[in-house]
């Protein structure tokens, strides 16, 4: 697989190569991606907002720190 800098390179079935552009997103849109989970499951959450499984596992475990934490709509958690 050939390397990439800053990009991640994701390997379709047809065997061509995808790169994909970092993106950041809001506490906001993650609060509204970790209810959806709490009402129609992990999976679904998935497939409705186009998202990787195990970023969304990581903001559900996270998400009770996000209300102590954040400073309006700060995209960083832990900074000051």
């Amino acid at each position: 697989m050939p390397k990439s800098k800053g990009k991640r390179v994701v390997k379709c079935k047809a065997k061509k190569i995808i790169k994909r552009k970092r993106i950041s997103y809001s506490i906001e849109q993650k609060t509204q991606v970790v209810t959806y989970v709490k009402e129609h499951r992990n999976n679904k959450a998935v497939e409705h907002f186009d998202l990787n499984r195990n970023m969304v596992g990581r903001w559900v475990t996270t998400s009770s720190n996000w209300i102590t934490e954040t400073k309006g709509k700060s995209k960083r958690l832990g900074s000051d």
